[in-house]
């Protein structure tokens, strides 16, 4: 009798031993911003700086302008543009852009992005409905990579019924600094026309976590087991007083 009840006192003493460790270490962690367990704050936030072009405000029906310049967060790399304001229907608030101003433009903008994670691109393509050709084109680039090259037919179109596309794309950051770069790829002076541009974060793949892998994604090889093995033990224990109590 005598040693079972020691035997209880000894597993309960290493149960709770084990378990107390278990909860020490990991309370110890720092799990740090890409943890699989907490919601990432940035999801879903646009990193794009002044993607609907409101900026600067243009009071005309629109105003031209030619590279080099900036304008709103945005880079006119090469080419000539027509920033949008009253002269016809915006897919988003009041102003958009014409990719061409007599040359074909490129614009672009870097963006502060997080290494490995997923993006999503969203932008709205339409086309100047006073000139040829009808087929408005134009690219989409994510740093170095090509996205797409797009085409819209103005048949049809006014600038009261422009009948915006929307377009998305889902992009990974190869760094932390990314450049998205919009190319008109046709020439004259009536181009592919772009409004509402946005990059948002994507939430992150749910990782699987079992007893096993838990701790060893945290740098805490064998704490779940530390855990299991401390509730059997004092389950042991508890059970060893228990009926030693029973038999006195």
């Amino acid at each position: 009798m005598r040693r079972m009840v020691i035997a209880g006192c000894l597993a309960l003493i290493l149960g709770v031993t084990l378990f107390q460790g278990a909860r020490d270490g990991a309370a110890l962690l720092d799990y740090g911003p890409g943890r699989a367990l907490a919601a990432d704050p940035q999801v879903g936030e646009d990193i794009v700086v002044n993607g609907d072009f409101e900026t600067p405000f243009v009071s005309a029906s629109f105003v031209s302008y030619s590279a080099v310049r900036t304008f709103g967060g945005w880079t006119l790399e090469s080419g000539g543009l027509d920033h949008i304001g009253s002269l016809w229907q915006p897919a988003s608030v009041r102003q958009s852009l014409d990719l061409n101003s007599c040359s074909p433009a490129t614009i672009y903008q870097d963006l502060a992005t997080i290494p490995g994670r997923s993006y999503l691109l969203r932008f709205a393509l339409a086309g100047n409905t006073a000139g040829g050709p009808s087929i408005k084109q134009m690219e989409a680039w994510w740093g170095a990579d090509k996205v797409d090259t797009l085409s819209f037919s103005v048949a049809g179109r006014t600038p009261s019924q422009m009948g915006w596309r929307y377009n998305e794309y889902t992009v990974t950051a190869p760094s932390d600094s990314i450049r998205l770069k919009f190319k008109s790829v046709i020439g004259g002076c009536y181009g592919p026309a772009l409004d509402d541009v946005s990059v948002t974060l994507l939430a992150a793949p749910p990782t699987a976590v079992t007893l096993s892998s838990f701790g060893a994604s945290y740098g805490l090889s064998g704490w779940p087991i530390s855990v299991a093995l401390g509730c059997v033990a004092g389950l042991l224990g508890l059970s060893a007083l228990w009926v030693s109590r029973r038999q006195d």
